[in-house]
């Protein structure tokens, strides 16, 4: 069995930047495979794939958290260009922390 951690399907590098910084500061691991295509569809096998049933899919228009037992649509949903909140966002949840709350 693989050490818990996240799982990410994507390719966008500035993106894949963004989401491995905010995961590094909240001290949650991240392990980033390549994938394409839908994001919630990225994110569901990336998440069936996690110890910690958490996955991320990015695609050209957003980027998606799904959990492996759960709802079908997206845990959390955000555009490409709020990457890094998205990924504090889903490292909090990994690290069973709370969320912070946007104004």
């Amino acid at each position: 069995m693989s050490a818990p951690a996240v799982h990410l399907a994507a390719s966008d590098h500035l993106v894949l930047r963004a989401l491995g910084a905010a995961f590094e500061e909240e001290s949650v691991p991240l392990i980033i495979e390549p994938g394409d295509g839908d994001a919630l569809i990225a994110a569901r096998n990336a998440a069936r794939r996690s110890p910690l049933g958490i996955g991320i899919g990015v695609d050209a228009l957003r980027i998606v958290v799904a959990l492996s037992t759960g709802p079908i649509e997206p845990y959390l949903e955000r555009p490409l260009g709020e990457a890094r909140a998205l990924g504090h966002d889903a490292a909090r949840l990994a690290a069973r922390r709370p969320l912070e709350v946007s104004p």
